[in-house]
């Protein structure tokens, strides 16, 4: 993945943000969801979108959309509780500035579902 996301135009720092993005969603799935996994990298004139695929169809609560406003420092304030229950997905959350989500992957075999992607964009 360092090697992909280093032919890009991205900056360093985005390179570096973006490992640490995708390391706590590749735990967070090891945690919650089953396999497959799949890692995905897209790039536009716009943005870089890193996708994390597995094979676990259940709902995935993403911190709220006004994650911006949070900083790392505000994030590792939060309580106990919250630090050991979903600060990945804040972590991510503030450095994708809430350019983050999840979405299921349908299946096409009459299964409501084949697992879910949960993605970050990094700005460029």
């Amino acid at each position: 993945m360092l090697s992909a996301l280093t032919t890009l135009p991205i900056s360093p720092k985005r390179v570096e943000d973006a490992l640490l993005m995708v390391g706590e969603v590749a735990a967070n799935a090891e945690k919650h969801a089953c396999p497959p996994y799949e890692l995905r990298i897209y790039h536009t004139h716009r943005r870089t979108v890193v996708e994390f695929i597995d094979g676990d169809c259940r709902p995935l609560d993403l911190p709220p959309q006004l994650i911006p406003e949070l900083t790392l420092a505000d994030i590792d304030c939060l309580e106990i509780e919250a630090l050991e229950r979903g600060r990945g997905l804040l972590t991510v959350a503030a450095l994708a500035q809430g350019d983050c989500g999840v979405r299921h992957l349908p299946a096409q075999d009459g299964r409501p579902c084949i697992g879910k992607v949960v993605w970050f964009s990094l700005p460029r």
